[in-house]
Parts: C-alpha cells; structure tokens; sequence
C-alpha cells in the first residue's frame, strides 16, 4: 500500500514540477548563450554553444550569444534574461548533457531531463544528447508573458545609466568648449617658433622672452600621456575588459554608452573613446583634463 502511495506522488509531483518550470520560463524575454562550456576547453567547440543557440530560438525563445549586441531593453534590465547553461554528467559509454537555465540571481529557474547518446564520435555524441536533452525544452511550450516585477527592475539600471550618460555629455560638451576656445586662441596669437622638439608643452608664468629667443621652464601642465605595451580588448557582456599584454591583468572594465565608439570605464574616472585609428582614455585629474592615448588590440 505504501508502494502503490509512493508511486502516487511521484506521478502526481511529476506532473506538477513541469507546469511550475513552464510558468516560470515565461516569465523571462530572452536567454543568454554561453560562448564556451565548463566541460570543454574551447569556445562553441563541436558548435556546440551555435547549436544551443539555435535550438532555444527553434523551440520558441529569443537566444542571444554572450558576446554579441544585446537589445536596449536587456542592456538596461539583465533580469529580463536568463542565462543558460549545459552540464556533462559522468556515464559508462554513455555522453549524459543536461541543461540549465538560471536567473539574473542566479536561481535555477529549470533543468530538463538528462540527454544521452552512446555514439563514440565526440561531435556526434554532444549533438545528439543535446538535442535529446532539448525535448524537455520544447515540451514547455515557451510563450512570453510580461511580468511587471521583473520589468520594474529596470528602473534602477536605467537611472544609473542615465546618470552616467549625463555625465558622459557634459564631459564630451566641456571637451568641445575646450577645443573651441583653443581655436580662438591660435587664430588670434601669432605662431611662434621654437627649436625645442617637445611633444607638448605649456607657458608659465616665469618664462622669460629675449628677442626671438625663448626660455620656457617645466611645463605645469601635460596634457597626453603614452602609453607602452598594448591592450587586449576581451569582451564580456556589454562591453570589454582590458588585459595588459604582458602581465595578463585587467587594466580597464568598460560599459558601453549610447554612443558608438564611448565607453565608460568601472570604477575608474572618465570615459574611454575612439578617436580617429586612436584609442584615448579622457578624464580630469585636478582641475585639467587629462588624455591617455591606449593601444587597444580588439
């Protein structure tokens, strides 16, 4: 009688669990696409992470791989996603891939059921247990459905965006002004030549003129700096981490902006941005505006 019970519940639950998970699912807009799987040494080897992609969008989702351009609305409220992933389980001649599907707090939202395949060929093997495994998937039967609390998080990232890009536009407005006023300035100052070859170079108050001739002191002011070694740009989502060359380490985070080409830099002051073949990174140290000019390897 216990058995006949047990049995009972496990049917009962069984049927229940998959209706909870679907409810859940469509609570989310999009799903996220790893680029590379723990169980694997390389990214989207045997197209796996394509394969994935594809079969979300084949059953209904809105997939988008890690490294590509996300939508405005996901940019600004990544709990709008959830973020997919594939686990390998251990079996004796067998490939076992099950897939995971967590939310921006990293809460398992759903895991099908274990997909298996006995082929010896690696690639075959993970292709045919994925797609086994994605039976559960589609047995969901995916269908966007709004949810306001999850939407309404987006507000904090849209303010804190907007207060950035404020920022950002008063700083590329004073960067402007500064450059106007330059302008004025040489039009109106007769050239002057100077036989010192220096990159850059300001007047003080000291400098001395004798005829043609003129002394200048340490300039106070250095508006460039160079840069040596170079950068390699590693994306994540939306935007880039920095690795020095050399040492491996993470010199910059960068977010992108609303403006092609302008990034802002986390935990760091200023912005990044290309200008012209060159990357420079802008920012006020004191009451002047100082220029980096950065070798970035993308």
């Amino acid at each position: 009688m216990k058995k006949q019970v047990l049995g009972l519940l496990i049917v009962v639950f069984g049927t229940i669990s998959p209706l909870i998970a679907q409810s859940s699912v469509n609570d989310y807009k999009y799903v996220i696409v790893p680029n590379r799987y723990d169980f694997l040494n390389e990214d989207n080897k045997y197209q796996l992470n394509a394969l994935t992609e594809f079969l979300f969008n084949k059953y209904g989702f809105n997939a988008i791989m890690k490294n590509e351009q996300f939508p405005q609305d996901l940019y600004s409220n990544s709990c709008l996603a959830l973020v997919s992933n594939v686990t390998k389980h251990k079996g004796a001649f067998k490939t076992k891939l099950q897939i995971e599907l967590r939310n921006c707090k990293n809460e398992l939202i759903f895991s099908s059921e274990i997909g298996e395949s006995r082929e010896k060929d690696y690639k075959a093997a993970f292709n045919l247990a994925l797609r086994d495994a994605f039976k559960s998937v589609e047995a969901l039967n995916y269908e966007y459905k709004e949810n306001k609390e999850i939407v309404s998080l987006a507000k904090v990232n849209i303010n804190d965006e907007q207060e950035e890009i404020a920022k950002l536009k008063a700083e590329l407005e004073s960067l402007k002004k500064e450059q106007e006023v330059v302008k004025e300035v040489k039009s109106e100052v007769a050239p002057v030549k100077v036989e010192s070859k220096v990159k850059d170079i300001s007047f003080t108050e000291n400098s001395k003129q004798d005829g043609n001739n003129i002394s200048l002191e340490t300039p106070k002011k250095v508006h460039a700096k160079e840069t040596k070694n170079y950068l390699i740009a590693k994306p994540i989502t939306n935007g880039y981490q920095l690795l020095n060359n050399l040492t491996n380490n993470i010199e910059y985070t960068i977010h992108a902006t609303g403006f092609e080409n302008v990034f802002i830099i986390k935990d760091k002051s200023g912005i990044i941005y290309k200008r012209g073949n060159a990357w420079v990174r802008e920012y006020i140290e004191g009451e002047r505006t100082v220029l980096d000019f950065l070798d970035v390897k993308f």
